[in-house]
């Protein structure tokens, strides 16, 4: 954002005369001059109809937009003098308080008004109470305003920025950068120094210092910052003393001397205070520092972080008081208030218009006081045209009576017109309070019904985390037993893969579910074989049973089509659904058979699953694709399961623009059923099916290559050490970014796996500065980011492929197949 200071003719790019406008008939002007800043003078004259309106507002829009184009976002106000205007026409009036209706229009500060003027004015803004509209005596009086606005407007900006910052401190780990505490032994006097940012100190002092606290807290001091900074790196340090209470005469003299010391090794010191004594204490120090422009005494945290900002963006200490004071300075072209003199022929020429206003034209002020009062209470009342010239000092009161009185008819027009309203809609309350009554006790049945549900719903989903997660750490943990047998051990492994896989799957839900509530989650349509896709499942769920289930359950694909058809959908999403169908129909089959298969119609694919359960009752039927429900019955008690399946699956078909539906008898079994369009215009397009890409081989010989991972979790780099032992790549391990890059350097690797979430310098960073040196090794991110987003971003960062964790073995040697 630019400085105020700034702002000037020049540097909006216009001219006086682009500022000013005259009407052609001569009847109304308006003379726009610059003051200073966001801040102009308009001098109004004469009586603007509509057209001089337009006219008027398109000069103050080009000022705010030209403003707003230079890049300063702040509000820009007008004083306004309006001595020698007559009158404004309603119309007229209607435009300009549209203008005050822009985003950066600050204030009009309205002077020189007669007294029927103001009335008028007044009348006006109590049926249109713009806030940024005032009225003042004088010019003088106007610039105040305008200081005291631009003043809310700056301390409004401070309490966002207060607000942003203080929000930014909790929520973040801010603070875990590194810190120490310092206590005297006697306990009187504490310090807590946070270093907050790469080159930012906050120092809290507490209680009363004496000499010795001083020694031991600089010296500590002193080896903090040589294992923080950097050599030579210059830091800013801000010292909080509002919780200090005092230090004695050889403590003080002890942190002048210490403070002359650190003075070339900063950028600035601030101190903050709000304890009289020592903003006394540390005025009196600042006095015995060299002159510099490195020590600052401050009012708040806050304040003390905006100097810092302004500092490292090139600005000057005192920009954001000059701000606060941005008519302190001398305006030489501003009207100063009129001397005795003129006061003295002011005032002579007051009373001589006011006697010649009673004696001259004292009818005509009967008249219309008389019609001012009328106008208050008299809804028949017509406006009389009186006869009266400009020069008549009648003039402006008789065009502001007239004006007032067109909007008080108006507004008992429009009152008339609301009473009507308001009766016709009495007469409906009831019926509208009663109807709105039972909509909210609907809604909160269904508010506490939902609360109810998610409730449930947490509570299972910590059973359903910890009963995987028992057996991987379980068996996991027997697997270190060494008089295991080998079927044992075979065992234990198929049972930490089973819960692995259920845990996987759960996670995948809970994202799912997320992302489609956040209305994210998006479908990927590419053509495919509808049979390879049936088979896979086929063989998937057979190889389950015989490991995972174990029920004597005959899993039959029902394939009545001859040939293989193509489909045009999301090949990923329409698996996850049949495979959760699946699921559920093992889950609640102890016995019999699982059907499921899938029919061509001319514009649809219908896809089924029928099996022999328990089944589902007719009550229970409608709720079982609502999110967080789970079935229940007396036979499902050892079940488990999240209740989002049904949820997720209900959500994913009608994504791809498809409807399901279920037929289910108690005992007798269920068939979940649902359907997909077949896209006219892709059944005699060219197929292109993503099954006949040619996979790379599993197996390599890799010894005479070099791989770089950068992986801070041993964990995680141990697993992908094992995966590609196999290979004889020769492996390089950095544990941060900044490892990753000197290592990159010194062995020149074939391809890098880039950790993205690394201490010190994370995946991002490490890749930019890679890339400056060699933009062709392949880089491939592997990362716990998993979500479709995340992947994108990466890839249109420049990443060669993506890997999310937890990363499969196949698949990360097949991927960089592609690229060694």
């Amino acid at each position: 954002m630019i400085d105020a200071r700034q702002i000037n003719l020049d540097f909006l790019e216009l001219n006086k005369e682009e500022i000013a406008y005259f009407s052609p008939k001569g009847n109304y002007s308006i003379v726009s001059e610059h003051i200073e800043g966001p801040v102009f003078r308009t001098i109004m004259k004469g009586i603007p109809y509509y057209e001089d309106a337009l006219r008027h507002n398109a000069v103050g829009e080009l000022i705010l937009k030209r403003i707003k184009e230079k890049g300063y976002d702040g509000k820009v106000y007008f004083i306004v003098d309006t001595k020698d205007l007559k009158t404004v026409t309603s119309d007229a009036r209607k435009l300009f308080l549209e203008f005050m209706t822009i985003e950066n229009f600050g204030g009009l500060i309205v002077h020189g008004m007669n007294f029927f003027t103001s009335t008028a004015i007044k009348i006006t803004k109590a049926l249109l109470p713009f806030k940024q509209y005032y009225l003042v005596n004088n010019e003088q009086k106007g610039l105040e305003k305008v200081r005291e606005l631009i003043a809310k407007e700056i301390k409004k900006e401070i309490k966002a920025f207060e607000e942003e910052l203080k929000s930014a401190l909790q929520n973040s780990n801010l603070f875990s950068a590194g810190n120490f505490f310092y206590s005297s032994d006697s306990g009187n006097y504490t310090v807590e120094t946070w270093f907050i940012a790469p080159d930012i100190f906050l120092i809290v002092p507490r209680g009363f210092a004496n000499e010795d606290d001083a020694e031991k807290f600089s010296k500590l001091f002193d080896d903090f910052v040589n294992t923080q900074i950097s050599q030579g790196k210059k830091y800013y340090r801000i010292q909080l003393y509002s919780f200090m209470t005092g230090a004695d005469v050889k403590a003080r003299r002890f942190f002048v001397d210490w403070m002359k010391k650190n003075i070339g090794n900063m950028h600035l010191a601030i101190f903050i205070s709000s304890n009289r004594i020592m903003r006394t204490i540390v005025r009196f120090g600042l006095s015995m520092y060299p002159k510099s422009k490195k020590i600052k005494l401050n009012e708040d945290l806050e304040s003390s972080f905006l100097r810092i900002i302004k500092h490292k963006e090139g600005g000057e200490w005192e920009s954001y008081e000059a701000n606060k004071n941005l008519f302190d300075s001398d305006y030489s072209n501003i009207s100063i208030p009129p001397n005795e003199e003129e006061k003295t022929s002011l005032i002579e020429q007051l009373i001589d218009e006011n006697i010649l206003l009673k004696e001259k034209y004292k009818q005509n002020a009967a008249v219309l006081f008389e019609t001012v009062g009328r106008m208050s209470w008299d809804k028949s009342f017509e406006w009389q045209e009186l006869e009266v010239f400009e020069n008549d000092p009648f003039y402006e009161v008789h065009n502001a009576v007239k004006m007032v009185h067109s909007d008080l008819k108006q507004m008992l027009e429009d009152n008339q017109t609301y009473v009507k309203e308001l009766s016709n809609h009495k007469e409906n309350l009831e019926k509208i309070v009663e109807q709105r009554t039972r909509e909210l006790e609907l809604a909160r049945k269904k508010a506490v019904e939902s609360d109810q549900l998610k409730s449930a719903f947490l509570a299972n989903m910590s059973h359903e985390i910890r009963s995987p997660m028992n057996s991987i750490v379980g068996f996991a943990d027997l697997l270190s037993e060494p008089d295991l047998e080998e079927e044992q051990k075979a065992d234990f492994i198929r049972l930490i893969n089973s819960s692995s896989d259920l845990l996987m799957r759960l996670i995948e839900d809970i994202i799912d579910i997320a992302k489609i509530e956040a209305g994210q989650l998006k479908i990927k349509k590419t053509r495919f074989k509808i049979n390879t896709l049936m088979q896979k499942l086929e063989e998937t769920f057979t190889a389950q049973n015989n490991k995972t289930y174990r029920k004597p359950i005959k899993l039959i694909l029902a394939n009545e089509n001859s040939e293989d058809f193509v489909l045009f959908s999301d090949k990923l999403r329409l698996q996850q659904v049949l495979s959760n169908l699946l699921n559920n129909a093992y889950k609640f089959t102890k016995e019999g058979f699982v059907e499921f298969g899938y029919k061509v119609y001319s514009n649809s694919v219908y896809f089924y699953v029928k099996d022999s359960g328990i089944g589902i009752g007719p009550e229970q039927q409608s709720l079982v694709f609502e999110r967080f429900r789970q079935f229940e019955s007396p036979n499902t008690n050892n079940l488990t399961g999240t209740g989002l399946g049904l949820a997720i699956s209900k959500s994913l078909i009608e994504m791809m623009g498809g409807s399901i539906n279920l037929i289910s008898e108690l005992n007798k079994g269920s068939v979940f059923s649902f359907t997909l369009p077949i896209e006219k215009d892709e059944i005699d397009a060219q197929i292109i099916l993503d099954e006949q890409i040619n996979l790379p081989k599993i197996f390599f010989n890799w010894d005479n290559k070099k791989v770089l991972i950068a992986e801070d979790i041993d964990a995680n780099f141990r697993f992908l050490s094992e995966v590609l032992a196999k290979t004889k790549i020769k492996i390089y391990r950095a544990k941060n970014g900044i490892e990753a890059l000197n290592i990159f350097k010194n062995i020149n690797p074939d391809i890098v796996l880039m950790d993205i979430q690394m201490p010190e310098m994370n995946g991002y960073e490490a890749f930019d500065k890679i890339r400056r040196i060699n933009n062709k090794t392949p880089i491939i991110a592997q990362t716990a980011y998993a979500m479709i987003e995340e992947k994108e971003k990466i890839l249109d960062y420049g990443f060669s492929d993506y890997l999310a964790k937890p990363i499969n073995s196949k698949d990360l040697i097949s991927m960089m197949a592609n690229y060694l």
